[in-house]
């Protein structure tokens, strides 16, 4: 079972405050309520992904949500910021902005403004995520469209 240190849950508390979120329960009640299931979603394409992946992902399509996030491309950025805040801050992803930086490939993949050979390697500095760039982008990809479907509603 995946625990959040002193340092992520207060990020993480920011975060909530920030998109008026209440709790780790209330990130899966606003995806249920669009009718998103984020676990089958990365179990799908990662099927042994880890907890701090599932709860990233589905913290950033929440967000997502809560911003009345219409577009695809710009869901992708919100699961980027969710992903940044699971970086340690004395990381390289932090420094780099690895999560954000998986977001905007990812965007920028959506809008198919970029070619799979033009990406960073934030998967290497992101390895708590458990999976492939490739893998991170179609997750995010899959989600982003499910999201834009769902606000269309």
């Amino acid at each position: 079972m995946f625990e959040l240190d002193e340092e992520k849950t207060e990020r993480l508390k920011e975060i909530f405050a920030k998109y008026a979120i209440s709790s780790l329960e209330n990130v899966k009640e606003i995806c249920a309520e669009k009718n998103i299931d984020v676990e089958k979603v990365v179990t799908e394409v990662k099927a042994d992904a880890p907890e701090v992946a599932k709860l990233a992902f589905s913290l950033g399509t929440a967000i997502a949500i809560k911003k009345d996030t219409k577009l695809a491309s710009y869901v992708a950025y919100d699961i980027g910021e969710a992903i940044q805040l699971f970086c340690s801050t004395t990381s390289e992803a932090q420094d780099r902005e690895a999560g954000f930086g998986i977001g905007n490939q990812a965007a920028l993949r959506i809008k198919e403004e970029t070619s799979e050979d033009e990406m960073v390697d934030y998967a290497s500095m992101l390895d708590f995520m458990g999976m492939s760039g490739d893998e991170m982008i179609e997750i995010i990809k899959k989600l982003s469209a499910l999201v834009e479907a769902a606000m269309k509603d």
